[in-house]
């Protein structure tokens, strides 16, 4: 394994690290049991169990709770790189219902990024491979020092 191996390992565990503690440090992401597949560099993989809490009263998933699957997906395909980002605009379109007991997995990359704003493509499909929702999210990264 060359040096080249070991940093980009070091830095993808260090990224689902990140992810992790995203998913569980923010109460209303880990009340949605939101858990992640898979991650790399400006991409990541999520899924959410539609259980009856998060239907509406037609009895499929709320649209909120899809609109946050997708919103966290682009946080965890942003925070790749360590730093902070957040959702500065957003257009979902949402084209079949989520079934109750199902499972919908979000998948998110980055499509470009010019200094400190990316826009990244998010797509949700339901456990047959169809396409749930898709949308567009543009992300802001924070400089260091507004952290504070």
């Amino acid at each position: 394994m060359t040096a080249a191996d070991e940093d980009g390992r070091n830095r993808d565990e260090a990224a689902v690290k990140r992810i992790e503690r995203l998913l569980c440090g923010e109460p209303f992401t880990k009340a949605l049991n939101i858990r992640l597949v898979s991650s790399g560099e400006g991409r990541a993989v999520l899924e959410m169990d539609i259980t009856a809490g998060l239907t509406n009263d037609k009895g499929i998933c709320h649209g909120g709770a899809l609109f946050t699957l997708a919103d966290v997906a682009f946080g965890a395909a942003a925070l790749q790189d360590g730093t902070v980002v957040v959702t500065v605009g957003s257009d979902m379109h949402f084209l079949r219902p989520g079934r109750c007991g199902g499972v919908v997995r979000a998948t998110a990359f980055l499509v470009s990024r010019t200094g400190r704003s990316g826009l990244f493509q998010v797509s949700l499909s339901d456990e047959a491979g169809g396409v749930v929702a898709a949308g567009m999210f543009k992300g802001q990264w924070l400089p260091a020092d507004r952290l504070a």
